[in-house]
Formats: structure tokens, sequence, C-alpha cells
């Protein structure tokens, strides 16, 4: 494996997570702080419940995505979430509305499938 293989990977988990905080985390965030209660209602759990939801998702989890900490799984909920965005909440709709949670997906996947690299929290326990 090439020796710029696990630089590319801490800068790939590092851009794509910081993306989605700044993206959609902190206005999920921002939403959550202002109590709005409209938000999109996945499989009956209710807007608020959702919304809680999608902040970990896209708020939390991306901070333990960029440590590498328990990568795969944190990596595994905002992929869940923009498998949502883009086969049922913008379902039927023009592939521009949903081409970047597409995009997001695929890049989520890749995190998934490669994992953290040698620069991550889970390296380092791995090691020991």
């Amino acid at each position: 494996m090439s020796k710029y293989i696990h630089k590319a990977l801490l800068l790939y988990r590092v851009i794509i997570s910081l993306l989605f905080v700044f993206g959609y985390g902190l206005k999920k965030l921002k939403m959550l702080i202002n109590g709005e209660d409209f938000f999109y209602s996945f499989l009956g759990f209710g807007s608020d419940i959702t919304l809680l939801l999608a902040s970990i998702g896209e708020l939390i989890a991306p901070i333990f995505i960029i440590i590498g900490y328990k990568t795969r799984f944190f990596t595994a909920l905002p992929l869940f979430m923009m498998f949502i965005v883009v086969f049922d909440v913008k379902s039927g709709e023009p592939f521009e509305s949903y081409q970047t949670a597409l995009l997001y997906l695929i890049s989520l996947s890749i995190i998934i499938i490669a994992g953290p690299g040698k620069y991550s929290i889970d390296n380092y326990i791995k090691g020991k």
C-alpha cells in the first residue's frame, strides 16, 4: 500500500466530516435549540426524535470520524441518514435536489469500506 494512503484517508475523513458539521450539523443544532417543529418524520418517530437523531448523525458522529474513534460505527449513522435522504426524502425529485446527499452517501461508504487508516485512535487502540 502506498505510504500516502493513510494520510489521504485522514484528510478524506476530516474534510467529509467538517463539511457535514458545517453544512448540516450546525443547522440541525440550531433547529433543535430553537425548538423548530417542522422536520421530516421518519418511520413515525416524529419530527422531534428524527431531528435529534439527525443532529447526532450530522454533528456528533463526524467528530468521532475526524479523530478516528469507532470510525465505521460512527460513519454508519450519517450514512444511514444520507440513504434515507436519497431514497426516501428526495425520492421522485430531480437529480439536482439530492446530488449532494448522494455524494455524501458515496463518500461515507468509502470511509466504511477503507476504514480510518493508520492515523486514527482506532489504529492506536488496535496496536496495543
